[in-house]
């Protein structure tokens, strides 16, 4: 069959993080394998809007079109994928990622032009789907609970769905299909704006979260138990970026990178001996309470120049409310732990307008940034993810506003605790960032990593995201 694999863009039109999609590559590696024709498409990269998508429909002609979905690129994929129904009657219209995996039938409502959603990884299951298709034959599959898992699909008036089940062999579909995305195309907009290389890539290591934030949704998308890549097939993908791409900077996107310490001491162990001399970072986070001086001196010795770890709350009370099994003597400990014994830059992650929070806890919250020894800090809006705990919560007890997907963003509020207005909220992240990074040892930190123009570009666009926010 030919395929085509497409990453939206969201409804706002715009983003300052502009990077390979992993999981559109590794789904479109496990197709290849399977014998499909495969292609990629960035509406992001390549600015990609509703006449270019028509365009490239009309030339290709694809059996199967399938949409990387965000909550906040629902209205885009169902403009996307009516226009693949106009053009291609014939194609089967698939969608993936987050927003499908939590909210299937809400997802199949929303996109009446989609034929199936696939419930978290689909490496294994869309083939399976593609498989399935043509031993049957033109029209409705039968037993699809039991052929394909992580399947959600209509049944006349009805959505149904069978179990989401996950990747257990993370070396079996191979690496991403970086021939298709060429990593060394994109624009210098790195997860965590900055870096030390205009050729950067990202990779994963591990998937799968054990922890409960209650914020979070990655333990349903990827599952409790964290599942690990060996060494060698790691070290197979970072000699083809760095031989084949000429990539000099890798990027960690895993959500427990050093749960395992012997893991991630392994990787560091082996990127030492390959001698590629790379920089490399972490600007998804890695757990405070996993940190040790052995791993963190390690990790510095074998590139590692920048990471970020989820802070949260500055006081005790919303941390154990948020589940993050952290205490705040903990938190400044192990800061304090990494700058004594490394050079590693360290971000700091931090929420304002919990459901519980009150002024005096998001004051409480920046008095805590400003105290700890972080070259940088972010502070998000809480934004009511699908997926996570405290949405279901906020819904079950009807505390749920009405949310607007197209504004579903961290740096747009979305929501606010009782007793403060979402127009009052607009203020906090504003004062936070500002009193944070109007200092002049934080300012000169910032300055000192700027590398290029490009990377000016997209610190601007970030900083005008969080200054002149707007109500979703």
């Amino acid at each position: 069959m030919n395929i085509l694999l497409v990453n939206p863009p969201n409804a706002m039109g715009k983003s300052y993080v502009v990077i390979p999609n992993l999981g559109l590559a590794y789904l479109a590696s496990s197709l290849v394998t399977a014998g499909h024709r495969v292609s990629i498409l960035d509406c992001v990269k390549d600015h990609v809007g509703r006449d270019g998508f028509s365009s490239l429909l009309r030339k290709h002609r694809y059996d199967v079109v399938g949409f990387c979905t965000f909550s906040s690129a629902v209205s885009t994929v169902k403009e996307y994928a009516r226009t693949t129904r106009e053009i291609l009657p014939a194609a089967t219209i698939a969608l993936g990622g987050p927003h499908p995996t939590f909210e299937p039938e809400q997802t199949l409502q929303s996109i009446p032009d989609a034929d199936f959603a696939f419930l978290g990884e689909a490496e294994e299951t869309l083939p399976r789907l593609l498989s399935a298709s043509q031993e049957k034959g033109p029209g409705p599959l039968e037993n699809l609970a039991v052929r394909v898992p992580g399947l959600a699909w209509r049944e006349e008036d009805h959505i149904l769905k069978s179990p989401q089940v996950y990747v257990q062999d993370l070396d079996k579909n191979g690496i991403p299909a970086w021939d298709l995305v060429r990593p060394d195309t994109y624009p210098v907009a790195p997860n965590g704006i900055f870096s030390r290389s205009r050729h950067v890539a990202p990779i994963v290591a591990t998937r799968g979260c054990p922890f409960p934030c209650t914020f979070c949704g990655a333990g349903k998308a990827l599952g409790k138990k964290v599942r690990k890549r060996s060494i060698e097939n790691l070290m197979q993908e970072v000699d083809l970026l760095t031989g084949r791409y000429g990539i000099r900077e890798i990027h960690i996107m895993d959500d427990n990178f050093t749960y395992d310490a012997g893991h991630a001491a392994g990787f560091c162990e082996a990127l030492m001996q390959r001698d590629h001399k790379l920089h490399w970072a972490l600007p998804n986070g890695v757990r405070l309470d996993s940190l040790n001086r052995e791993l963190l001196t390690l990790m510095e010795r074998s590139g590692c120049y920048s990471f970020a770890v989820g802070i949260e709350s500055g006081t005790q009370h919303v941390l154990d409310h948020i589940k993050k099994h952290l205490s705040l003597a903990t938190i400044e400990e192990k800061i304090r732990l990494v700058k004594r014994v490394t050079a590693i830059r360290v971000t700091g992650f931090f929420i304002l307008g919990y459901p519980m929070e009150t002024r005096q806890d998001m004051e409480e919250t920046i008095a805590l940034s400003m105290k700890l020894p972080i070259d940088r800090a972010n502070f998000f809006n809480f934004t009511p993810f699908p997926g996570s705990e405290i949405y279901e919560r906020l819904r079950a007890d009807g505390s749920m506003p009405p949310v607007n997907l197209d504004n579903l963003y961290i740096h747009n509020i979305s929501y606010s605790p009782p007793g403060i207005s979402r127009k009052e909220m607009v203020s906090y992240p504003r004062k936070a960032h500002l009193k944070f990074y109007l200092r002049p040892k934080i300012l000169w930190g910032i300055l000192r990593e700027i590398r290029s123009l490009d990377q000016l570009k997209v610190i601007w666009m970030r900083a005008r995201a969080i200054l002149f926010q707007r109500l979703a």
